[in-house]
């Protein structure tokens, strides 16, 4: 497999990465321009986590649906199961924003003041078809992905942050409209948006399986329960995903200086991300590109090398400039600064993590063996909250940043070391034989 392969079907999904991580932080600047901004961010962000976490499980649509979709009655079997499934979610998210319940899980659960409640309702209300969208996105964006047309995913994903952009200046600052209510609206016709797109140039440019997909795997007949066998674990890593930061959050707040450590933690662990978020594809890649054993030794050096390269960078960044960044473009505090510093250092080894966790967990979908993804995501939670809560208990006084920080790489750790210790074992279960020249001088039995 050469590398133009690699970077063809690779860079455009850092470019997709890359886009959907600024949806939010673009929605902020539109919301810090309405009236009492202070009230309609934190309504924003209450709501936003609410609904990140009831659409997490749809997620999976686009991994399934490359994973195991190969024809189109597969793909019939593959958008049903989704479907109910993303209606049931988007119903949850209306019971919420629209009943009683919504107190329960805002002023109750989330401690949010009355004003910051209602205003999270009217965002998780306004951003409930969410859901439904994220599904139909995925069944298009799997079969992009089958076809190695990831440039259609980028294209979607550019309309989308165009679109977020648009109706969030437009409703908050030149309509003016109250509180939370235009991100609300903004994110929800970015992906409808994108959406609308990724589905019209999937089925211009590609077909619903008009031909067979490049990567030589027959179609095989599909049943919901076994999409559901494959597709319940991706859901549950995406949700454990979902929530690390909330679990972080809980077990800094206990330290002694609980304001410092959410505060510093809250802006190095974006920052974390954003590193990151270039190698979310390598996932893709593994689970769609490699033909044979020795393409994967070729994307595990790619993996290596990619990751080398943002690590170098990020540490020059830090180095050179993270003080700065902090005081001046984060407005912390010098206290805070020299708090959130020594957690910043360490970004240089997130990307290996990421970057080898993606790995790992793209040879294991390649596979089709998704069981080991949700042990590891359920571990996890364990695994961060033991480690998290001695540190409480021994160390109160711990810097909270770099606490946070900590958590996030031993889970981050975790998951690499599962996936890629159980897919390198397993890889010769389907899909990754041998080198066509080792297997046309193999012993014949």
């Amino acid at each position: 497999m050469p590398l133009s392969e690699i970077l063809r079907f690779y860079l455009p999904l850092v470019l997709t990465s890359q886009m959907m991580t600024l949806s939010v932080p673009l929605i902020n600047l539109g919301l810090g321009r309405v009236d009492d901004p202070a009230v309609a961010l934190a309504g924003y962000a209450v709501g936003f986590s609410v609904g990140v976490l009831f659409n997490s499980p749809v997620l999976a649509a686009r991994t399934v649906t490359a994973g195991l979709v190969r024809d189109a009655a597969g793909h019939a079997v593959v958008a049903r199961f989704m479907r109910r499934l993303a209606l049931g979610l988007s119903g949850a998210e209306v019971l919420i924003a629209a009943t009683p319940l919504g107190d329960l899980v805002f002023q109750g659960l989330l401690g949010a003041p009355p004003q910051v409640a209602g205003q999270a309702r009217i965002t998780l209300l306004l951003q409930s078809p969410i859901p439904v969208l994220l599904a139909e996105r995925g069944l298009d964006q799997g079969v992009a992905l089958l076809y190695r047309r990831t440039l259609l995913i980028t294209a979607s994903t550019l309309a989308r942050l165009a679109a977020v952009t648009g109706v969030v200046l437009l409703l908050a600052v030149v309509l003016r409209l109250p509180g939370a209510a235009s991100g609300g609206l903004a994110l929800t016709a970015g992906i409808a948006m994108e959406t609308l797109l990724i589905r019209s140039n999937v089925r211009r440019h590609v077909g619903l399986y008009a031909s067979p997909p490049p990567d030589g795997q027959a179609p095989v007949p599909l049943t919901a329960a076994a999409v559901a066998r494959f597709a319940m674990p991706l859901m549950l890593n995406h949700v454990v995903w979902s929530m690390q930061r909330g679990l972080i959050n809980a077990i800094i707040s206990r330290l002694a200086d609980p304001l410092a450590a959410l505060a510093t933690f809250g802006v190095v662990q974006p920052l974390f991300l954003f590193t990151g978020s270039p190698l979310f594809g390598i996932q893709a890649t593994v689970q769609v590109l490699p033909r044979h054993r020795a393409d994967l030794r070729r994307l595990a050096w790619f993996t290596g090398g990619t990751s080398a390269l943002l690590a170098v960078a990020m540490g020059l960044f830090v180095v050179l400039a993270g003080r700065q960044v902090l005081a001046a473009g984060y407005g912390l505090e010098g206290h805070l600064v020299a708090l959130a510093m020594p957690a910043l250092l360490w970004i240089w080894l997130e990307p290996f993590l990421l970057g080898f966790r993606s790995f790992g967990q793209g040879l294991l979908m390649r596979i089709r063996r998704t069981g080991p993804i949700a042990v590891s995501a359920a571990l996890r939670v364990a695994v961060v909250a033991g480690a998290g809560l001695a540190v409480v208990g021994l160390r109160p006084q711990a810097n909270g940043a770099l606490v946070g920080v900590a958590l996030l790489m031993l889970g981050d750790a975790w998951d690499m070391g599962v996936a890629c210790l159980w897919g390198w074992l397993r890889r010769d279960l389907l899909g990754v034989g041998p080198a066509p020249e080792a297997a046309a001088t193999a012993p014949r039995g």
